[in-house]
């Protein structure tokens, strides 16, 4: 929805000289409330235009031509915080001037993190699951199994000098 909103205020600058000013403004209104966002606009030779917030670490080192029009992808930025986790649009929008390339990040860090923690847990669970019904499946076979080796004992007892021993019958 962002990138959407992007393109728009792009396509109605319609030239390099109009994403200056009130553009740019409405672009700020984009990012404003979402602290994960990052926008960064360029230029038809590739410079860098705008990036969004002002002040804010920007995570792009890579060459925004290498991003695919449209498409979604993950990039991981290591830092002095820390590896951050940022899911990127990369496309364009048509101007006067030529093609001007955006990309719109959201940092994900937390939520993969968060992702993280629980496939851990379900892993965990998984496994303390599978030991638990191996050892409850061998309780429960040896209890029902106790009758049969009452009777293989004492049918071992049996020879041909003693065929006086009963066999038992209940539990």
């Amino acid at each position: 929805g962002k990138s959407l909103l992007v393109r728009h205020v792009i396509v109605e600058a319609a030239s390099l000289d109009g994403l200056r000013g009130d553009a740019v403004h409405r672009l700020r209104d984009i990012v404003i409330g979402h602290p994960g966002l990052r926008l960064a606009l360029f230029d038809p030779s590739g410079r860098t235009m705008l990036t969004l917030p002002e002040g804010a670490p920007n995570p792009l080192n890579a060459d925004p031509t290498s991003a695919g029009v449209g498409m979604v992808y993950t990039l991981l930025v290591s830092s002095a915080q820390g590896e951050q986790r940022y899911r990127v649009l990369g496309d364009r929008a048509r101007t006067s001037d030529g093609d001007v390339r955006y990309l719109v990040l959201l940092d994900v860090t937390s939520q993969a993190t968060l992702i993280g923690r629980h496939l851990h847990a379900i892993a965990v669970a998984a496994v303390v699951g599978a030991l638990l019904s191996v050892l409850l499946g061998v309780i429960v076979v040896r209890r029902n199994l106790r009758p049969l080796q009452r009777i293989t004992d004492a049918a071992r007892r049996v020879s041909a000098e003693n065929l006086a021993i009963d066999l038992p019958t209940g539990n």
